[in-house]
């Protein structure tokens, strides 16, 4: 008799199965490649394989950020809308993961989360891995592990990049006696 976990005796995938990108985001990623299989098959419980069209806005600024998304193909871009201009702060493209403050905090979401290009995308329910965490689980802290030192350098990227904009502005704003406070980048 075959035990339950040989290959015979799983049950088939669905087309949209998010897991079946396992093994080719870990040859891509090596972040990803550091997290046991079975941790980024319990985070990916919960996900969602997803076609994205160009300019199409996966996260709205401003919503609850409440997932987190692997770039399989195509590119997605961070733009921030502030006093009605729209600054694209960051791209990711294949094998990255975007909006990975919402894997921290599912407050709302800083900045829009759009598709530059057609593509796809693995949605990961953030929910799924503040759940994991919560419960101490050997999954969630080694995602955690793994993303927060991401996080930590996508936030020093946006951080240079709102200084660069700031110096920009104030630049351009020479000798009008103005100079740009750190809220008004």
């Amino acid at each position: 008799m075959a035990d339950s976990t040989t290959p015979d005796m799983q049950k088939p995938r669905r087309a949209d199965d998010p897991t079946r990108f396992i093994p080719w985001l870990r040859d891509r990623n090596p972040s990803l490649a550091r997290i046991p299989v079975r941790t980024i098959e319990a985070l990916f419980e919960g996900a969602v394989s997803k076609k994205v069209k160009r300019d199409e806005v996966l996260q709205r600024q401003g919503q609850r950020a409440d997932r987190a998304f692997v770039v399989i193909s195509g590119t997605l871009a961070l733009r921030l809308e502030s006093n009605g201009v729209n600054r694209e702060l960051l791209s990711y493209s294949t094998a990255e993961v975007a909006s990975l403050l919402a894997l921290v905090d599912q407050g709302p979401c800083p900045y829009e989360v759009r598709a530059s290009v057609d593509g796809e995308v693995v949605a990961i329910d953030a929910w799924r891995l503040a759940q994991l965490c919560a419960a101490y689980h050997p999954s969630g802290v080694a995602m955690l592990d793994t993303f927060l030192p991401l996080l930590t350098e996508h936030l020093r990227q946006l951080d240079e990049r709102c200084v660069r904009l700031a110096a920009r502005k104030n630049a351009s704003m020479r000798g009008s006696g103005q100079t740009v406070r750190r809220d008004d980048r």
